[in-house]
């Protein structure tokens, strides 16, 4: 009776176990970008519209954002960690504030939200771009903020590239922001910055284009999504599969 038990017990583990991998497999699939911008409208099923000012009809299988005001997108799904990375494209500004103005050119991807106590936290890495003596003067940027505390530039890498792709890398404790510059593959990807960071619950991702003092268009070709970090169970699949092997063999005697 005891054996039998076991036996039972032993196939539901590897069948549990066996999912966890075929499932662990499907989601990481790098095939599908979790959000692809194809058609002819915003998908509002995955996304909300928080500033309407240049959110354009998709074209060419694009997000396409032009702001001389604000434009946001919200996604609808909120997130505890995972790795986000958005492709673009097209981007120009005629944005010449000068450095340190805080009244520069943003366009990029962003995670946090308000939480139930109103308290505001966000972090965020975009491509920006100032001005100097007449001239246009870009970066790869990240800010963060939480509610009481200035909108805070932590840290810039100079670029001049209108392509290339942002990433945030989030365990749920730690957030690393790289960048990667299509003009220049020879950089790889650049760490901007990396900080803790929690929430107090999942919150949404966002896209955004903001320029009170110019015009910045940018097209964003996907936003890719994989979970993060392995999923402990899963990495315990070939030692616990070792042992149930040896289970069932003990069993068999």
């Amino acid at each position: 009776m005891e054996c039998a038990l076991a036996r039972s017990l032993v196939k539901i583990l590897m069948s549990l176990l066996t999912f966890l991998a075929v499932s662990f497999c499907a989601a990481t699939d790098g095939n599908a970008y979790w959000a692809d911008f194809a058609g002819s409208t915003l998908d509002t099923t995955q996304w909300s519209v928080k500033y309407t000012s240049g959110i354009y009809p998709y074209q060419n299988n694009g997000l396409y954002l032009s702001a001389g005001g604000d434009s946001e997108i919200v996604s609808k799904s909120r997130f505890s960690s995972g790795v986000f990375t958005v492709e673009f494209q097209g981007y120009t500004s005629t944005n010449l504030q000068p450095e340190g103005s805080r009244q520069g050119a943003i366009a990029g991807i962003g995670i946090g939200g308000t939480n139930a106590q109103g308290i505001t936290k966000y972090i965020r890495i975009e491509r920006d771009q100032n001005g100097s003596n007449g001239q246009p003067v870009g970066y790869f940027e990240v800010n963060y903020f939480v509610t009481g505390m200035s909108d805070v530039q932590v840290r810039v890498i100079p670029t001049a590239t209108s392509e290339g792709k942002l990433r945030m890398a989030w365990d749920g404790s730690t957030v690393v922001l790289s960048a990667f510059d299509s003009t220049h593959p020879e950089l790889g990807w650049q760490t901007v910055f990396s900080r803790g960071l929690t929430f107090s619950g999942p919150v949404p991702v966002w896209l955004f284009d903001y320029d009170l003092y110019g015009t910045t268009s940018i097209k964003m070709n996907y936003l890719d999504y994989q979970p993060v970090p392995l999923p402990p169970a899963l990495l315990l699949l070939g030692p616990a599969l070792v042992s149930l092997v040896a289970v069932r063999r003990k069993f068999k005697k």
